[in-house]
Order: structure tokens, then sequence, then C-alpha cells
């Protein structure tokens, strides 16, 4: 009578509520286990005071004691800390759901006393569902789709001690998987003033998962570079110094799992690089001197430097003055008139880029110009008779001093004409900047009066200088000459 009148009492009970639009309270304790969310890294458990799983659990909780790849209780004789539940005869059903990326095999592993079921989806993939004395094993292989899935574990405890350790782990051996990782994604490529691109992308979900390799190539090429090194990266950002060109560089990103399986690469992301980097220093410099124009003209090799923008010329006057920065050309090539006669004359050429990144100097090579330049005329000549009757002729070297060389004049008459009939003589300079001695040693006459004038030569025996202040000498008539 008791059973029949509870089920009437039930009935009318369930009426009642219909018809005041009340949710029961099973179903009220089903909706608040429904609603409590424990994420993708911690398991739900849900605890019954039955092994069939049947009514409303007594609680239900995150379980925050387990991992998010395992599970691992040891009840002994009692039954679960903060939850009443009879010693025997209750029930545990832990539930997660998460994505596995890419999938691939995995391998289920339990070790459970007393019963344990385990499903993939609602489809089962372990059953242990027995009353024992001694922990049961079990482990059964598994290929996971890709995706979200959700992964249910019943345990039972019948009688007596009670636990259970369940787990789940990629199957990682090169000849078991064969499944890619998914192609990352979110890859963002930013530029810093230090000269380095940041990279950041949306970490892969995969449990087998070993890192990721990052690619980079200029946006002018197709051929891709890892610049990540031989081992994967690990967390999903890097940080690349990418060459200081200037240039457009762009980036994709890969994800390797612990089998060596690699993802397509992501989608791309890119940097424009500061340009520090120099072109090289031009080769093949050569100078050739023109004496009819007095022009030097500079011929080199062309650099090959995508942004190169052009050449300087650097010239100096001897070898150990300072640089002079000339213009700045396009060509190969260069004429230019020193302004200095005579001298030695050294140029060098740097590459230049868009921005002005400078080479460093070419092999110098050297011109000497044409000598243009008039000698300072001598002001102080003086012409003496020796014994021998040789004439002596000094004077001191004027300054600045551009010759090594002097025009020795004589005549009769005065004043000297400077002509190539009266050219007696040629005299040179000592080293050491002193005149040489220079004597007349021919005198044809004697009892005559000679009068003499000098120029000075200049370097390239080209120009004299006006003639020197006359000087003259009476030789004795009575005097022989032997």
């Amino acid at each position: 009578m008791r059973m029949h009148n509870r089920s009437a009492s039930t009935v009318v009970l369930s009426l009642a509520v219909a018809a005041a639009g009340l949710v029961p309270a099973a179903t009220a304790a089903q909706a608040a286990t429904s609603a409590i969310s424990c994420g993708s890294q911690t398991w739900k458990a849900s605890y019954y005071a039955n092994t069939t799983f049947k009514g409303s659990p007594k609680k239900t909780v995150c379980d925050t004691t387990t991992t998010y790849a395992s599970i691992k209780h040891d009840y002994g004789t009692g039954d679960p800390a903060g939850v009443s539940l009879p010693k025997d005869n209750f029930g545990v059903r832990w539930t997660i759901t998460r994505d596995f990326g890419s999938g691939g095999p995995f391998a289920f592993t339990t070790a459970v006393r007393d019963g344990v079921r385990v499903y993939l989806d609602g489809t089962r993939k372990i059953n242990l569902w027995k009353d024992v004395t001694k922990t049961q094993k079990k482990t059964v292989n598994v290929t996971i789709p890709k995706g979200k899935h959700t992964l249910r574990v019943d345990f039972a405890a019948f009688k007596g001690k009670a636990n259970i350790a369940f787990g789940y782990a990629p199957r990682t051996s090169a000849s078991v998987d064969k499944v890619k990782p998914l192609v990352p994604t979110g890859l963002d490529a930013t530029y810093f003033q230090n000269g380095s691109a940041g990279l950041t992308w949306t970490g892969n979900v995969e449990l087998d998962l070993a890192g990721y390799r990052v690619y980079r190539r200029p946006s002018t090429d197709t051929t891709w570079t890892r610049v990540s090194g031989s081992s994967p990266v690990k967390l999903p950002a890097y940080t690349d110094q990418a060459p200081l060109s200037g240039l457009e560089y762009v980036y994709a990103v890969t994800a390797v799992d612990k089998a060596g399986n690699e993802s397509a690469k992501s989608a791309t992301d890119s940097v424009v690089t500061k340009d520090l980097t120099a072109p090289a220093v031009p080769t093949g410099l050569s100078a050739t001197y023109d004496d009819d124009t007095a022009e030097a003209t500079l011929t080199w090799n062309a650099n090959t430097e995508a942004d190169l923008a052009g050449y300087q010329v650097h010239f100096r006057t001897g070898s150990d003055g300072p640089w002079t920065a000339g213009p700045w050309v396009t060509a190969t090539s260069y004429t230019t008139t020193p302004t200095t006669t005579g001298e030695t004359y050294e140029f060098a050429i740097t590459a230049f880029d868009k921005v002005h990144n400078y080479s460093a100097k070419s092999p110098v090579v050297s011109v000497v110009s044409r000598d243009d330049v008039h000698p300072v005329a001598i002001t102080d000549l003086t012409a003496t008779v020796r014994s021998d009757l040789a004439v002596k002729l000094s004077w001191t070297m004027p300054t600045p001093r551009f010759a090594t060389m002097y025009f020795v004049y004589r005549s009769t008459t005065s004043p000297v004409a400077i002509t190539v009939a009266n050219r007696v003589k040629d005299c040179y300079q000592s080293t050491d900047g002193v005149p040489a001695p220079c004597t007349d040693t021919n005198v044809p006459l004697r009892g005559v009066t000679y009068y003499y004038a000098v120029t000075v030569v200049n370097l390239d025996e080209n120009i004299q200088s006006a003639a020197s202040n006359e000087a003259s000498v009476a030789l004795p008539a009575d005097t022989a000459t032997d």
C-alpha cells in the first residue's frame, strides 16, 4: 500500500507542479548540475548514491584534485570527502570537453577497483563494469578526430576498497602518428625601433605539440628561410633580427608535433625593416690624366645593390693630406680638373644607398697634375769671375719653390734677351733645396763685358719665370784661357 501511495503521491505532485508552472526538484537539480562549467582544463565530477547514475547527483563540483589529462583517487573503504554517500555502491561521473586540435592517435589507460566505463562523445571505449577485489587495468588505442570532443568516465564503487586511475595521452611514435597539427592562426608581426621583429600568434591546442617553426622571406622572393633554429619554439611568440636593409620581410609560422609532423604555413604578416646596411665597397677604380686637357678621369665597376642610389668621389692632395668629400654621381665614371698643378692627387670612391648608408672607401688611385705654376723670379743674381776665368753665378732660391731647374742666359749687350740663342747653360737644384753651384765655364771672349740673367723653370719644365735681375762681369783682355 505504501508503494502504491508513494506512486500516487508522486503523480499528484507532478500534476500539481505542472499545473502551477513550477520545475520539479529533480529537474532543477539536474539543471543546476548542467549549469556548472569547469572549462577545458578541469574535470567536472558528479557524485551519485548509486552505481546506475539514476536520479540527481548528490553533489557536482569541479575536481581540482585531478589534471586535465588524468583522474586519480583512492577512496579506500570510505566515500569521497566533502559529500555524503554510502561507503558501498556509490558512483562518480567525470566529464571534460576540450579541443583536441588536429586530433590523432591516443591511448586511454585505466587502473580501477571496482568498475569503470570510458566514453568518447557518448561512444563507449572501455568497459570494466564489475565488482573486483584487485585493481584491474586496461589500455585501448583510440583515434580522436580534430576539434572539440567530450570524455566521460563512469566509476562504480561496489563493495570494499575503491580506487580509480584514468589517463589519456597522444601516441607520439612517428610510425603511429601521421596526423599534422592544425595550421597556426592569428600571426601578428610588429617592427621595433631596435631593429627586431616581434611575432605573436594563437597557440595550438594539440596535446602532442612540440612547438613551432618560424619562417622568413623577402617580399620580392618566394624562397622561405627558417629563422627559428633547429629546435621548435615552445611558446607562440618569437623575436627575429631581420636584416637591416630597408626591405619588406614576410613571416609565416608552422606547428610541429612530437612525431615530427609539420603543419602547413600560417597566413603571413610582414614588416619593413630599418636600413642600416651599407653597399659593398666599389671595385675596379682606375684613374687617367690627360696632359692636353689637364683632366683626370675616374672609372669603376658598378655596384649591384637593389637600393643603390649612387657614388661619392673623395680626393686629396698628396698621400697624407685630409680627404675632401666630392660630388655625388650616379654613373660609374667621373672627370675633374685638379686645381693645384704639379701635385699628386689621390682619389677614392664610396657607394651609398637610398637612405644614405655609405660604404667604406675603395682602394686609392692617383694622378700627377700638369704643372702650370709660373715660378717666382730670382731677384739677387750675382756673377763673379773665378781665377780660371769661369763665371760663377749665385742666387737665393725664391719662395715658394716650384722648381728644380734653371736656364742661364748670356749676352754681350744689356738687357739680356731671353732667347734660345742666348741660353748657354742649364743648372739644377740639389735635393736639399739649396741651388747647386752654377758656373759658366765656356766664356768665349776676353776683354769683354758679359751680362747674365737666369729664369726658374717649373716642375714640368714647360713654364719659365720672368728673367732675374741682370748681373755682369768684365773679363780681362790680357788673360789667356787655357
